[in-house]
């Protein structure tokens, strides 16, 4: 089997859909309260998207998307969303003006006045934002609000690996002291804070030439090796029957995904072409464990670079009437992190391409189906969890194209009409309210208070 699939992807193919999963770009650090986006991160998903345009909208690419308007943006072809946090939706936005540059048209009124469009002929693709309100929060940032997700912290924190790494990394952690003094409290200065700490001194290196002197490559990378080894065990080291709460985000995530590639082999011609996806380092940890990807490399244990991207290409061949599904990776925007296809759920091989339906079957597997489930693999007390433990029928809304336990998830994460009504309904009634809780994960393990930051896991 793999031998033809290798011949085969060697072999004329047409990519009819295509699903991207990306970071935000380079940002201000999360200690400091709310983070923004830098000059380098807009430029970085800039650039981003400006690659992608040129794999999937060039119609003169081997990996144009059949069907789609290339540089022209059409609704109906694209979709987009990232959940309703300042540093992802601007990402996002940013990324989707890489992707559709500007295309100046002329129009003729009828008294023949001629009439450009504004700011050099600027597109402007729909973006659709979820908000933490939403019950459909959860498909791109399935960690928020689990209250079982944080509680599983506390297993790796009792574990004699953390206990060891807590008193031999100590030595190093005191060596940055006095770069982190007045940001993060002294006793807190140790493994507990990997990522924090990593996250405040690779930042710096970038804006700050004190610590740009004192921390060198050396120690920057390991600190990044300490960090991704505990996010790797507080995202993705699963130990129990899958779903469960440590790698919840990749389970939704998966959903997610396979939400936005189906409708491309049942309904093709109300079937989105291009889905452009935001979420957090968490859930890339959580899907590459679910994944089976650190097979592949060892590189999947790691964090991903800012900007970094997933992808998913649905394509078929001109002697088959199957489909199948290529994943590929890219970390980073650097020239020198090409995109890359890797095998999923361990198949072997360096071949990408797997038949959809067995690509479906695994991501079933591994997905969280709906919210529902959800609520009970959290154990969540979110409102909407009580509200369907209570019977009441609140069932979000969406693309036609949508299943209805997933309507409106990724496909319409914008605010929901329909939601909305009900929900107002219910607070006038009986004092119903949807809101997530303000306690999120990253506080759980945060060296000092975050209030105030939306972003908390971006």
């Amino acid at each position: 089997m793999n031998s033809i699939l290798r011949q085969r992807a060697t072999e004329g193919e047409t990519v009819r859909s295509v699903v991207i999963f990306s970071r935000h770009g380079d940002r201000t650090p999360k200690i400091l309260g709310t983070t923004r986006l830098t000059a380098l991160g807009k430029n970085q998903v800039y650039a981003s998207g400006e690659f992608y345009r040129a794999r999937y909208l060039d119609s003169n690419s081997t990996h144009f998307i059949k069907g789609i308007s290339g540089r022209k943006y059409v609704e109906k072809e694209v979709f987009a969303s990232s959940p309703d946090q300042q540093l992802l939706v601007q990402s996002t936005q940013v990324f989707l003006q890489g992707l559709y540059p500007p295309q100046n048209v002329m129009e003729t009124l009828a008294d023949g006045t001629s009439v450009s469009t504004p700011a050099n002929g600027q597109q402007y693709p729909v973006l659709h934002s979820v908000s933490s309100n939403s019950p459909d929060a959860i498909w791109l940032k399935g960690d928020d609000g689990c209250p079982a997700h944080d509680q599983s912290f506390e297993n790796f924190y009792a574990s004699q690996q953390f206990k060891d790494l807590s008193v031999s990394t100590k030595p190093f952690y005191e060596s940055f002291a006095d770069l982190l003094e007045g940001v993060i409290p002294q006793s807190k200065v140790n493994y507990k804070s990997a990522f924090t700490i990593f996250d405040y001194l690779n930042v710096g290196r970038i804006y700050n030439s004190t610590i740009a002197k004192r921390v060198s490559s050396e120690d920057l990378a390991k600190l990044k090796y300490l960090a991704d080894s505990t996010e790797w065990a507080l995202n993705a080291n699963i130990t129990a029957a899958i779903p469960n709460p440590i790698s919840i985000s990749g389970s939704t995530l998966a959903k997610a995904i396979l939400t936005q590639l189906s409708p491309s082999v049942t309904t093709p011609s109300s079937a989105p072409k291009l889905s452009v996806l935001f979420g957090s380092y968490d859930t890339f940890l959580s899907f590459f464990s679910l994944a089976s990807l650190p097979s592949a490399s060892s590189s999947f244990y790691g964090l991903p670079e800012y900007a970094s991207t997933m992808v998913f290409e649905l394509v078929s061949h001109p002697s088959d009437s199957s489909m199948y599904i290529r994943f590929l990776f890219r970390n980073g925007t650097r020239p020198e992190s090409p995109l890359t296809e890797y095998p999923l759920f361990g198949q072997g091989g360096q071949n990408a391409l797997m038949p959809y339906t067995e690509f479906a079957g695994s991501m079933d597997k591994i997905a969280i189906d709906n919210l529902d489930q959800w609520c009970k693999v959290c154990d969540s007390q979110e409102d909407i969890c009580q509200a369907r433990s209570m019977h009441i029928d609140i069932q979000p809304t969406g693309r036609p194209s949508m299943k209805p336990e997933l309507a409106g998830g990724v496909g319409a994460l914008c605010a929901l009409a329909a939601v909305g009504i009900i929900s107002a309904a219910l607070m006038m009634i009986m004092g119903f309210r949807f809101t997530k809780k303000e306690k999120k994960a990253e506080v759980a393990r945060s060296c000092a208070s975050t209030e105030g930051s939306v972003d908390v896991k971006a």
